[in-house]
């Protein structure tokens, strides 16, 4: 077994976790925005797993799975800065861009292809929120407490893993055996992501 494979089933292990961890605080937080991250998270274990069944099992190639968790994962996301940030306007010109995207992705790939400019634009929206909101926090008195803010936790998990994501995403394709270990890295990055998950579903228990 190689190490992207090994990885990618702890993967599914702490995706599982996280969907436990947000389901198990759920009674702290469900009156809040991070309801969304119950659905979207037991959605992402369930996407993950199927991949994982479907790649190593059957050999089927699984792009077309994460082509939809891409598009899923863009409004999620875009409702959770929304309604931190108060986006007003601006939402809408974002669902703009990435509703381009996706029409150049469809038309230039099949949906086998990695949708490659739909996850830029989720990678440069989530990039330039995440700064924003941290640039906001640094401004009032909530940094104090940063620790104990949810919020926190999810978004730098967010902005670790697109900062490097980004880049990354850019490499694949150009051949020099990148591949595995784009995906070695793709995995550890998703360690962080759903680390940083579970601590911010913690800390509204405290």
């Amino acid at each position: 077994m190689s190490l992207s494979e090994i990885l990618s089933q702890g993967f599914v292990l702490i995706q599982f976790l996280a969907a436990l961890t947000a389901i198990f605080f759920w009674k702290n937080y469900k009156n809040t925005i991070l309801w969304i991250f119950i659905p979207f998270l037991v959605y992402s274990f369930l996407n993950e797993l199927s991949v994982l069944i479907i790649n190593f099992e059957l050999g089927i190639k699984t792009r077309p799975f994460y082509n939809v968790f891409t598009m899923l994962s863009f409004f999620v996301y875009l409702y959770f800065f929304d309604r931190l940030l108060k986006l007003k306007s601006i939402k809408y010109i974002v669902i703009l861009i990435f509703a381009l995207a996706v029409i150049y992705d469809i038309i230039v790939f099949d949906f086998t292809k990695l949708y490659k400019a739909s996850l830029f634009t989720v990678s440069f929206m989530i990039l330039i929120f995440s700064v924003t909101y941290f640039v906001k926090l640094l401004k009032s008195d909530e940094v104090i407490n940063y620790k104990k803010i949810p919020e926190f936790w999810i978004i730098l998990g967010l902005l670790l893993f697109y900062m490097a994501f980004t880049p990354l995403l850019a490499v694949t394709g150009i051949g020099y055996g990148v591949t595995n270990a784009y995906y070695i890295a793709i995995n550890i990055l998703n360690y962080i992501l759903y680390c940083c998950y579970i601590i911010g579903f913690y800390v509204t228990g405290k």
